[in-house]
Formats: structure tokens, C-alpha cells, sequence
């Protein structure tokens, strides 16, 4: 409590610094816009500060309000205490993030343990006096400090905490993996300007055996139009299964175009353009499997042999040559179990400090063979970029700033469940641009049909999803990354194995009521009822909702109504308040200390929409300007509101977040941030026929994104441009997500899961004479 009150003295400087004037104005399109707000001189003094120092009254001029309010409300935690006093024009303040929210905010750890972890991440804010005492100090600097140490503290703290997105990791020999870019041709052919904007498109090689004649086909009109193609596999490049034998030995031998095959995953890269045995590499090749590594192999396969049973010697294999392998293997001994067998092995591999793993596959004469690599796909990007800029040396930014390749030109088609770590590697800034557009292609007829719709042939059918569809499958694949394949639903950790399938459970039911509640509050506050959404009346709104939830008239579904019945659900249920609660408490300190003082001008005058209110859901359609393909995004924003600073209008939309926070970068970066964005822009704002948007007939307004969490709130300021530049990173999320088999497996094993679980929570309702008439409904 009295790091509370701390708090509270500390950051009543925000209110007292500010002085403006702000004409309310609804959002409507077409409707004049409010005039501009106006900044008077502020006065702190060492009364204002919480009792921190400062060499006399300190008076700050010219500083834009939404700065000074972002730099004391907003970037710096509410929940801070002042630790030291420096002098920096007249005034500086030291912070920490408060060890008992975070403990409190669902971090896994207990308050005495965050304490220390806490004490030694000190979030030094000098940044706030710049800011304070200049008026050109950047926000940046001042959120940077605050930021900085939060992201430090929570990683610690929580063992669950990363991005919002990320993307997991594999590749194959017997399938291949993946490839990357390729631009205009000054070398024949020229750039494509037909209805899509492909200069490059690459090919992973998901073919099962020769590639059909109708897409060697396709493969050829493309190069004949002037798009760069690339087939990338982990197969060999010539001989049986091979490159060659798969698709490049059928193409024609170009001079001006050719096909770039990049083989082995990555080890040779070649064009062809000559019928030569051995045409010259594009870039060196790399070096095959040392021998002693090949011997550290057979003593490992001879060793696993003998444990297992097997009868024999092991006959190897090597690509190109055993002599300096890029692939080394051996036929699986006969009545030797495979899945034993790679097991066994990799442990072995693993124990001997040796970074590979082998993988088993069936080769044409029905016998099962285990192979190795000597690299991975992920691990060439940057070398297959440098061989396509050898051939056609005008791609390269580096050499053509201005006409050099971009990311969005390049179409990637692969199977994302067998290449996952080398479609990661190009969300790293691998090329300049806005993203890679992905197109899932599981097979051949796949392959054919992405092929001929980037051609003008028949487009691909819509996708339907929706904004937690993507949220739900960013979470699997941090989980896959952080645990492996076998991440289980719910990432365990001490505190929450003890609690078992009972925090989900809590945690989901609490993201219900608080949704709930903050459309209540606001809605109460837009009608006038001040008192109804007070600090006080909304804690003790939210006990009724949260212990009362059908009497108050909040939809629950079956398996929540009936976990009441459940003798665990009450210890839990009281423990899930006192967080809730906290959130709520948090979220006032952070947006309505003064509460009600202007609440009128704050909330009445800006507000748009309430979740609440209904028939505000947005579908976004993103095109894929490669394939003509219609991705249809459904988004429910929670909030949406008009603000106005020096710059001009604005809107803000709202998300409220009550489980585990992220990282200050990675929220920036965080695809859903920018689909949220986009929902607020295309609802409230319009798009002229010559395409630029305006907001009350002002033209480029800006969004601002927000997400509510536990102890702090992230804020994102996007324009249009940049939130329709983000079109080919939602795209290829949605590709990754339909074409991941082991997720939509996940997703199947989750919903019957949930089925049954309604079905036994509607069983438990009947019995205590609270379900719906009639069996099974």
C-alpha cells in the first residue's frame, strides 16, 4: 500500500503539468474537425514531485501536451517507485517496476522473489527530466529507459513471456526446404508488369517425385515473362532423387534467365545456363562432412546397432561422394524399428556434442534409409541472395539503391510445416521491404495452382479467419520454439503445475469479465453515470460480475458455468479476483487518476465505438498482389476513440490484455498490432478514389494501437502507409497458419477436446437443474 500511495504521489505530476483545451468532437466522415489544443506554461514544484528534490520551481514551456502526457502517464509505468534524485535540468527521477504487480499480474513467482529479482533491474529515467526540460527531447528516449528495464525484469520473471509473433524451426532432404530472392532482368527478359508484382518467385521443393508436366510448364512461361525463379531442395543437384531429376533436368537452358537450383540445402548454388556436368557455382561451394565427423557417425550407428539388435554391417551412403558428402546416410538394418532408431540416435549425436540429427526416409527400392545433412537451409539465406545478385547483379539494393530488389516482389511458395526455420530467416531484415509474400503449397496440384493464379489464370479462393485465430496460433508456434515439438498447450511452470488445467481456466475467465466490464464502465460513463464507473463502483462491480456472473447477465459458456461445481474452482477462483482486481485498479491509476475531474472531454467527446454496443465488427480484405488471393480478417476492436494533438486528429483503438505481457520491441514489430490498426483506420476513416485516407476530411490520419495490460499499457502510432505496407506479413501469417499441419492437427485435438468438455459441463448443468431442456443441447 504504500508503494501504491508512492505511486500515486509520483505521477500526480502528470495532472498537475497539464493545462488543455480540447473541443469534443465525434468521429463521423465528413464532420468539421475540432480545433486544436492549446498548451499553457507549467510550474512543478518539489510539493508535485512525491517528495523528491529539485533545485526550486521548475517552469517547462512549449512542450506539446501529448508529449508530456505520454512521457508521465503513459511510457512510464504507474506502478513506479521514486528511488533516487538526480540533477538534470533541475529535475530527474529514478524508477523500478514494482515487484509486487508483476508478482501479482500472473508472473508464476512470488512476491519475496520478484523483490529480488526486481531490486537489481533499476529503470533509470533521466530521459523524463530531457523530456521535461526541453521541449525537442524525443519520446523515443523518454519510453526507452522505462522499457528497457521492464523488458529485462518481466523476462526473468515470467517464464512464459516473448513476442507476439514468432515462427519455429525444420527442413528435409526428401522434400527439401526452402529459397529466396530474385528481381528484373536486364539480362533478357525485363521486369513483369502484368496485374501481380512478382520480380522473384521461389520454389521449395515439395514434390514427391518428378514434378508434373503442367507446372515445368508454368515454371518456363514465368521466366519467359521475366520473373526470377529459384528451385530450392535439399536434394542433391544431379543423379537419382535429385534436382535435376525432379524438375531442372526437364527445363530449358537459358542464357539470358536461366533457373537458379539451389541444392543441398544451400551447400551448391548453380545456374542453368549450360549443359555443363559441372556447371560453375554462383558462390563457392560449401565444404561437405569432415571425415572425422563421418567417423564419430559410423561409431555412433555401430554402437546404436548393437544396442538395438540389429544384424550386419551398416551400408552407407554419400552425396555426391563419400569421400566429401553434403548428405551422409546408411540403409536402416533390417528389423530395426526407424522411430527407435532416430531416437536412439540423435540422443547419441547430442551426448557426443555433435549438432545434427538424422532423419529416416523410403527410397524407391522399398528400403528405409537414415541420412544427415552437412548444413541447413536457415543457415544459407544470406549466401542464396548473394548468388542470385551474382547472376543478376542489378538486384542487389546494395549496387541499385533505388531499382534493387525488395521483399515484396519476392513470392515464396513452400510448404511452412517442413521449412519453418528458413521462412523465419526472412523476418530478420534479410532484404529491404515490407515482407515476403508466402503461399503454402503442400504437393504438386498445390504447387500448379499458386503458379498459374501469379500467371492471370484462376484465382485462389478466398481464406476466412479471424484475429484470434492468429493470436492463438503466434502463441502455439512461441510455445513450439521455446519447447519443442511436443509444446504442450499449456506451457507449464512451478506455480501453474500445481494449479494444472485450473489456470487456463481462471485466466480465460477473467479475460471475459474484464472485457465485460470495461464495456460496462465506459458505457455508464458515455450515458452520464459518473458514479456507476468510479474507481470504487467499478472494483465492486467487478466482484458481483466475477462471483455472480449469470445474475449480472454475463455470457459464460457451458464448461465455465459448470466449473463452479468443480471443488478446485473455488480456492482458484478467489486467487483469479485479487488479480482481476488489480488490473482494474492499475488501469484507473494509469487513465483516470483525477476520476471524474474532465471525464466529459476525456471519454464522452472521443468516443467512437464500444465493443459492447454490437455490430462493430471490421473484416479486413488483404489481397496478396502476387496471386490475386483475398485473405478476410474478422476484428472486434474493444474500444475505438478520436484525439487530437499538435500534428492533428488521430484515432485510438483499444485492446485489453490480462495475461502475460510482451516485450516493448516485439509488440512494435507484432503483426496483430497492425491488423488492430487497420480495423480502426478502415471502420472510421475513408479511402478516396485516388486512395489516401481521411479522417473528418483531413487527409493521412494517424492510428494510435493500445494494449491495456497488468502493469503498463504499449502504445503504437502507425500511419496508412505503413499499416497497408503491412499486408504481405498478415498474408504470409495466414499462410503459415493454414498449411501447418501439425497445428491444424493441435486445432483438431483442441475442439473435440472443447466438445466434450461442453457436452460433460451441460450434463453437470442438468443435474443441478440448470442446463437446457432436451438431451445433448
Amino acid at each position: 500500500m504504500k508503494r501504491a500511495r508512492a505511486a500515486n504521489l509520483f505521477l500526480t505530476l502528470a495532472l498537475i503539468c497539464l493545462s488543455v483545451r480540447v473541443h469534443a468532437q465525434v468521429v463521423l466522415r465528413g464532420a468539421p474537425a475540432p480545433s486544436g489544443a492549446t498548451v499553457a506554461p507549467v510550474t512543478l514544484n518539489p510539493a508535485d514531485l512525491g517528495g523528491i528534490r529539485v533545485s526550486g520551481p521548475q517552469t517547462v514551456t512549449g512542450l506539446p501536451a501529448t508529449t508530456l502526457r505520454t512521457a508521465l502517464t503513459t511510457t512510464i509505468s504507474p506502478l513506479v517507485l521514486p528511488h533516487a534524485a538526480a540533477k538534470a535540468s533541475g529535475l530527474a527521477v529514478g524508477a523500478r517496476v514494482t515487484a509486487a504487480a508483476l508478482a501479482s499480474g500472473g508472473s508464476g513467482v512470488e512476491i519475496g522473489q520478484a523483490a529480488k529479482i526486481v531490486d537489481g533491474a533499476l529503470a533509470p529515467a533521466h530521459a523524463v527530466a530531457a523530456a521535461a526540460g526541453k521541449k525537442d527531447a524525443p519520446l523515443s528516449s523518454v519510453s526507452g529507459a522505462n522499457d528497457a528495464a521492464f523488458d529485462g525484469t518481466i523476462q526473468k520473471l515470467s517464464p512464459d513471456v516473448g513476442g507476439i509473433d514468432g515462427f519455429d524451426n525444420g527442413g528435409s532432404f526428401n522434400g527439401g526446404a526452402g529459397g529466396n530472392n530474385g528481381g528484373s532482368d536486364q539480362n533478357g527478359g525485363g521486369d513483369r508488369s502484368g496485374h501481380g508484382e512478382t520480380r522473384v518467385a521461389m520454389l521449395l521443393d515439395t514434390f514427391d517425385g518428378p514434378a508434373p508436366d503442367a507446372v515445368v510448364a508454368n515454371v518456363e512461361k514465368m521466366l519467359d515473362q521475366g520473373i526470377h525463379v529459384l528451385f530450392v531442395t535439399a536434394r542433391p543437384e544431379k543423379g537419382a532423387n535429385s534436382a535435376e531429376s525432379t524438375l531442372v533436368g526437364r527445363m530449358k537452358v537459358r542464357t539470358t534467365n536461366p533457373l537458379v537450383v539451389v541444392s543441398y540445402n544451400g551447400a551448391r548454388i548453380a545456374a542453368r545456363n549450360s549443359r555443363a556436368e559441372n556447371p560453375k557455382p554462383l558462390v563457392a561451394d560449401l565444404p561437405g562432412l569432415p571425415q572425422n565427423t563421418i567417423e564419430k557417425f559410423r561409431t555412433i550407428g555401430e554402437t546404436v546397432l548393437k544396442k538395438l539388435g540389429g544384424q550386419g554391417a551398416l551400408v552407407e551412403f554419400g552425396e555426391p561422394s563419400i569421400a566429401e558428402p553434403y548428405i551422409y546416410g546408411a540403409e536402416l538394418p533390417a528389423g530395426v524399428d526407424a522411430k527407435r532408431w532416430t531416437s536412439t540416435f540423435n540422443r547419441a549425436l547430442k551426448d557426443a556434442g555433435l549438432l545434427y540429427k538424422i532423419e529416416t526416409v523410403s527410397g524407391a527400392d522399398g528400403k528405409t534409409y537414415y541420412y544427415t545433412q552437412s548444413t541447413a537451409l536457415k543457415l544459407n539465406t544470406a549466401r542464396i541472395f548473394n548468388a542470385l545478385y551474382a547472376v543478376f547483379p542489378h538486384l542487389d539494393p546494395a549496387k541499385e539503391p533505388a531499382g534493387g530488389l525488395r521483399s515484396e516482389q519476392v513470392m515464396v511458395v513452400a510448404n511452412p510445416a517442413k521449412a519453418p526455420s528458413f521462412l523465419r530467416t526472412l523476418d530478420q531484415d534479410v532484404l529491404r521491404g515490407d515482407g515476403f509474400a508466402i503461399q503454402g503449397a503442400k504437393n504438386a496440384d498445390d504447387v500448379f495452382a499458386v503458379l498459374d493464379a501469379v500467371l492471370g489464370g484462376s484465382a485462389l479462393e478466398k481464406v476466412y479467419v479471424s484475429r484470434s485465430d492468429l493470436k492463438d496460433y503466434v502463441s502455439w508456434l512461441q510455445r513450439r520454439e521455446k519447447w519443442g515439438a511436443s509444446a504442450p498447450s499449456i506451457v507449464p511452470s512451478s506455480k501453474r503445475a500445481k494449479q494444472g488445467s485450473m489456470y487456463r481456466i481462471i485466466a480465460f475467465y477473467r479475460a471475459i469479465i474484464i472485457k465485460d466490464l470495461m464495456g460496462r464502465l465506459y458505457h455508464s460513463i458515455r450515458q452520464g453515470q459518473y458514479e456507476e464507473a468510479s474507481p470504487e463502483a467499478a472494483v465492486a462491480r467487478l466482484i458481483q460480475m466475477w462471483n455472480f456472473p449469470e445474475q449480472q447477465g454475463v455470457r459464460l459458456p457451458a464448461e465455465l458455468q459448470a466449473i463452479r461445481y468443480n471443488p478446485a474452482w473455488k480456492n482458484a477462483k478467489r486467487q483469479g479476483l485479487d488479480s482481476a482486481i488489480a488490473w482494474i485498479r492499475n488501469y484507473y491509476r494509469h487513465n483516470f487518476r483525477d476520476y471524474p475531474l474532465n471525464i466529459s472531454e476525456k471519454v464522452i467527446g472521443r468516443m467512437v465505438n464500444l465493443a459492447r454496443d454490437g455490430g462493430n465488427s471490421v473484416q479486413l480484405d488483404y489481397l496478396d498482389k502476387h496471386t490475386r488471393r483475398r485473405y478476410v480478417v474478422g476484428v472486434d476492436p474493444d474500444r475505438v476513440e478520436v484525439r487530437e494533438d499538435d500534428k492533428g486528429e488521430y484515432l485510438v483503438t483499444h485492446v485489453y490484455r490480462t495475461g502475460n505481457e510482451v516485450l516493448s520491441k516485439t509488440y512494435h514489430e507484432a503483426v496483430e498490432v497492425a491488423i488492430v490498426g487497420r480495423a480502426a483506420l478502415e471502420a472510421y476513416a475513408y479511402k478516396g478514389e485516388d486512395g489516401l485516407w481521411t479522417l473528418n476530411d483531413k487527409p493521412n490520419p494517424r492510428v494510435k494501437v493500445v494494449y491495456h495490460y497488468m502493469t503498463r499499457e504499449l502504445p503504437r502510432f502507425y500511419t496508412p502507409q505503413e499499416l497497408e505496407a503491412k499486408s504481405p506479413m498478415v498474408t504470409a501469417l495466414i499462410e503459415r497458419m493454414k498449411n501447418d499441419k501439425d497445428y491444424q492437427a493441435e486445432i483438431e485435438k483442441k475442439e473435440a477436446a472443447e466438445e466434450k468438455a461442453k457436452q460433460a459441463a451441460l450434463r453437470v448443468l442438468k443435474r443441478n437443474g440448470k442446463g437446457p431442456k432436451g438431451k445433448g443441447k
